[in-house]
């Protein structure tokens, strides 16, 4: 008998709901973007990237058929037009040689069989979507800068003595990171201390928006167990429908639904990197992925997306490169937990140096990237309409070839992603009337069948990826961060669903022809509704955190911290609130957080709470010293007195007036400000008016209970 995992059937009933019977026609937003561009006569392939770059999401099956059909006949009509456009193709791009053997082995999949073909296929439609947002997000992550985000850095730098080449740097017009940087690593010069600080931003926002899950690696028994191909138990977990390590979802859908292994976390933070012009690579070790190695100069600097860190360099806040940690075996070593820290049976750090002699660096590419089809439509956006739609693999390569001890290999992960993906879709379409296929998608409907469905969903989280925060003046449309909050619905608005018309609207359901089956669709969303709730206060604290409101996204996580249903987020909520203290400086409190961890991530977590303790120890040690120092200056003022009494008052009101200085206090109510705290690390408890938030705040943007906003859409 098979040992399938337990799930809620209401998961399934919500989606299929959603999916079927009382579903519009047509999407009415579609429509109107489409009417738009009829009027002003726009050419079929801005038609198509208007579409991908929208803020709004549409329905997907129309959103699909409407971009790739704007495609096909963009290149129809331009090779009509144009003879000799086909031939400036054929001379600009080849199929790499790389690429043969994906090609015979993926050669099934679409997106993978027309490489050389100028011919769309329906899984393009979502990868431009996912330029756009790479390209976006990279944008406003590197011009939005949330210096409290990196308080590890600032303690660090604090112990750094400032260097010709640090002075040289902070001298020119930089950002406070890449200043902070720049101390921290006076090897390099002022422009790579910019590539650097670029890497730290990005690396910071995958750690901290992306929750993390286990990599699974699935056994014959499971392959067996749990594949989606009728009549077929071995073989590849990938060619199975099988989810297995790095390759459940695509970029796109890393950002959509906020989750990914450390793998995913990886292909994520490379892309990233790519669309800011920083070479990175994955590096393996004994066949299994380890880290990501950014290129520096003539360096690669390491970041581990399972730690949830760079790996630390030898001195404190700097990061450790491939030759140091090949050079110097106590680096990783460092990396292993105490048994103060730790009693699990094995928390040693998982690679060491005998191990790096040999690597192998695996150049992330999808098979989109590298494509003609993708590179004729790339030559041919301009304007608002240019979209980086390519990688150059030779380029990529070259980057890493003359690393000693490093083979360079294509990475197949996202032709594996292409191949689930193509299995899961169609398993999918059967689900619909087979109980068993059902079952065996238990995970599709509980983590994204839901969303997928939800078009208010898929809208709030292009707003926040692409950073759009703050509403226009007299504008209706509302930001991201408005809309998480409208989407945290409240039971009375589930429960009267049935009656309340424009809500009704607001999420798609127009068509009531049909009562028998409006009334299973009205219950299928009243339980969809209750799972985009769960999902939306983590996205709000996110966006809230984004934003720069760090006092307030503090103050919303203890609140969903203690709502039911939440469970799926609580690595994010404990790593989260534990770097929301430490932003504001309650590094006592950050500690504690961070000890508690249960997550995927609680090798990291436990060794950022030892990097927080050292760093803020010295500060301690720093205001004894002071203090020392301040009992010794009054101890003379008192002997002094004896002599000297009229002198000694001016001297004991300087003393006084120096104390007072160093313990002063900010004015503002360090609870909801979003500035962090003036540094007291010899003090570990506040009073309750400082660290409990507003027992309900109802406004996001302030804690004042106003409840301000309404749920629309």
């Amino acid at each position: 008998m098979r040992n399938r995992r337990k799930y809620n059937w209401l998961f399934v009933f919500a989606v299929l709901m959603l999916s079927q019977g009382c579903k519009q026609e047509v999407d009415p937003m579609l429509d109107s973007v489409e009417a738009t561009s009829d009027l002003i006569d726009v050419d079929q392939a801005d038609r198509a990237i208007g579409l991908a770059t929208s803020i709004l999401a549409f329905e997907r099956t129309a959103y699909i058929e409407k971009t790739i059909g704007s495609l096909k006949r963009w290149v129809e009509k331009s090779e009509a037009n144009a003879t000799n456009s086909k031939a400036v193709v054929e001379d600009d791009w080849k199929l790499h040689p790389g690429l043969s053997e994906l090609l015979m082995t993926f050669g099934e999949v679409p997106a993978v069989r027309n490489m050389s073909e100028l011919d769309y296929v329906a899984t393009d439609a979502y990868y431009l979507r996912q330029c756009h947002w790479l390209q976006k997000l990279g944008q406003r992550i590197d011009e939005k800068q949330i210096i409290p985000a990196f308080e590890l850095l600032r303690l660090a730098s604090k112990k750094v003595e400032q260097t010709d080449a640090s002075k040289t740097a902070s001298s020119q017009e930089q950002d406070e990171l890449t200043t902070l940087v720049g101390m921290l690593h006076p090897q390099l010069d002022p422009a790579d201390h910019t590539k650097l600080a670029k890497a730290f931003r990005l690396f910071d926002w995958v750690t901290r928006n992306i929750h993390l899950e286990e990599a699974v690696y699935p056994t014959p028994e499971e392959i067996a167990d749990q594949s989606l191909v009728e009549g077929e138990t071995t073989g590849e977990p990938w060619t199975l429908g099988v989810i297995g390590a790095g390759y459940k979802r695509s970029l796109y859908q890393i950002l959509l639904f906020a989750r990914g292994d450390y793998i995913e976390r990886a292909k994520l933070f490379i892309a990233l990197l790519a669309y800011q012009d920083i070479p990175a690579i994955m590096l393996q070790v004994d066949g299994a992925p380890w880290c990501v190695g950014v290129k520096i100069a003539d360096e690669v600097y390491l970041f581990d997306t399972h730690l949830g860190l760079p790996i630390p360099g030898k001195d404190d806040g700097a990061i450790a490169t491939l030759s140091m940690v090949r050079a110097d075996p106590s680096l990783l070593d460092r990396l292993d937990l105490e048994i103060s820290e730790s009693t699990a049976d094995n928390s040693d750090y998982w690679v060491k140096q005998n191990q790096l002699e040999k690597l192998v660096g695996l150049v992330y590419i999808n098979p989109e990237c590298v494509s003609k089809r993708m590179r004729y439509l790339e030559q041919r956006l301009v304007g608002d309409s240019k979209l980086k739609l390519t990688l150059g693999l030779d380029e990529s390569l070259a980057a890493f070839s003359r690393i000693d001890g490093l083979e360079t290999k294509i990475w197949d992960i996202d032709f594996k992603n292409k191949e689930f993906r193509q299995v899961v879709e169609e398993a999918i379409n059967r689900s619909r009337t087979n109980d068993f296929v059902r079952d065996q998608l238990s995970w599709y409907y509980e983590n994204e069948g839901y969303i997928d469905d939800f078009v208010a969903s898929r809208t709030a989280r292009a707003k926040f990826v692409e950073g759009f925060f703050e509403s226009e003046r007299n504008s209706r449309r509302l930001n991201g961060i408005e809309q998480f909050y409208a989407m945290m619905f409240k039971d009375s608005q589930i429960d009267n669903l049935a009656s309340d018309i424009d809500l009704q609207y607001q999420i798609g359901i127009v068509d009531k022809s049909n009562l028998a089956g409006y009334n299973q669709v009205i219950k299928g969303v009243q339980q969809s509704m209750r799972m985009v709730r769960r999902d939306s206060g983590i996205f709000l604290v996110e966006s809230l955190f984004d934003n720069g409101n760090i006092g307030t996204a503090a103050n919303w996580l203890t609140r969903i911290s203690e709502q039911e249903n939440t469970d799926r987020w609580k690595g994010s909520i404990d790593y989260l609130q534990g770097r929301t203290h430490e932003a504001r400086r309650e590094y006592d409190l950050a500690m504690n957080v961070y000890k508690r961890d249960a997550s995927p991530q609680k090798h990291g977590n436990l060794l950022r709470r030892r990097f927080l303790a050292q760093l803020t120890e010295e500060i301690r040690q720093e205001s004894d010293d002071q203090v020392e120092d301040l009992s010794s200056e009054e101890s003379k003022v008192i002997e002094s007195n004896v002599e000297a009494p009229a002198e000694s008052q001016g001297a004991e009101s300087n003393t006084k007036e120096a104390a007072n200085e160093d313990s002063a206090e900010p004015k503002t109510d360090e609870s909801t400000s979003d500035q962090p705290k003036t540094e007291q690390p010899e003090s570990t408890t506040t009073s309750d008016s400082e660290s409990k938030p507003e027992e309900k705040p109802a406004n996001p943007e302030s804690d004042d209970g106003n409840d301000q906003f309404a749920p629309n859409f």
